[in-house]
């Protein structure tokens, strides 16, 4: 099967919003290209819905992601995206214009041939992540992830799944329900399983993603604690729960923090993350406007989690 790839060079402090919008069409996921960390093997980040966040840098940047090939539905994509470009994007204050935008055709070959770069890493302080084609580097005492990313994106080595990863083991201490809202490729749902949380919740909105994390909870024979669901955000989701985490843009993060407020138990606790610091204080003000209490945070680089606390009374 042959995909379309889009490219989006973006000059300017907007790569949060230009990915956000790409989301919405894309096949799968968006990978950012971090222009501060294009010298390194690492600098192409493949990056979930629920792993998404914005670039630190002023640019230029490279937002990019795959639809299906097909010249119509291309077509339109493209008419759509370069109105909303110009619409939400070059008018912001103070951003320059996005620079363009590229397609090329990949093919099936391609779309996985990253897969080779694709090694074990740890993931918080007692998780090994390894992909299933690798043995796994660990101690006795860790817990090890396996996991096929698919075409769902997401291998879990951002800074923000590191993040949610590290907050899941301190807040984790048995027996609690999870929601894990966008949850790619389904880590952070499998190691809150693993980490001994009683009932897990997954719900990403692409199918793709959707078939990917219930490939992964199986590999990890966590199908008993792990439910992976279809769906829009919070949409139809029942509470209570003990812990949510979502690790995707500020934007989102921002507009749910009122219903997921009414989601947790009193002392429940809301982890979010996928947000750089200048996005801090907006989320701050969500989440406090909310009823939630700061209750932890941890920064890695310019990347900010977030845990905010439901309080008893």
């Amino acid at each position: 099967m042959r995909w379309a790839e889009i490219s989006i060079d973006v000059n300017c402090k907007a790569t949060e919003a230009v990915a956000s919008i790409a989301l919405e069409y894309a096949r799968g996921g968006v990978a950012i290209i971090d222009p501060d960390l294009a010298k390194d093997p690492g600098g192409e980040v493949a990056l979930s819905e629920l792993e998404l966040a914005g670039i630190p840098s002023e640019g230029p940047a490279v937002v990019r992601f795959y639809v299906d090939d097909d010249e119509k539905e291309l077509t339109g994509i493209l008419s759509e995206i370069r109105r909303r470009l110009d619409e939400e994007v070059n008018r912001i204050p103070g951003c320059r214009e996005v620079l363009g935008i590229s397609v090329r055709m990949a093919d099936e070959k391609e779309w996985s041939s990253w897969k080779q770069t694709f090694k074990p890493f740890r993931l918080g302080t007692r998780m090994v992540v390894t992909p299933t084609w690798e043995a796994p580097d660990a101690l006795p005492e860790d817990i090890v992830i396996r996991i096929d990313p698919g075409q769902a994106f997401g291998t879990g080595q951002h800074a923000t799944t590191a993040n949610c990863a590290f907050m899941l083991e301190s807040y984790i201490e048995g027996g609690e329900r999870v929601l894990d809202v966008g949850t790619g490729t389904g880590i952070l749902s499998i190691a809150a399983a693993l980490l001994g949380a009683g009932d897990v919740t997954a719900v990403d909105i692409d199918s793709t993603a959707v078939k990917c994390a219930q490939e992964n909870v199986a590999l990890n024979k966590v199908q008993d604690k792990v439910k992976v669901i279809r769906g829009d955000m919070l949409k139809g989701i029942e509470g209570p729960f003990d812990i949510v985490v979502a690790n995707i843009l500020a934007e989102p993060v921002m507009s749910m923090s009122a219903s997921v407020f009414g989601l947790l138990v009193p002392g429940g606790h809301f982890i979010s993350a996928g947000y750089v610091e200048k996005s801090e204080a907006g989320v701050r003000d969500s989440l406090t406007g909310a009823g939630f209490e700061i209750a932890d945070r941890v920064q890695d680089h310019d990347w900010v989690c977030l845990v905010a606390r439901r309080p008893v009374k």
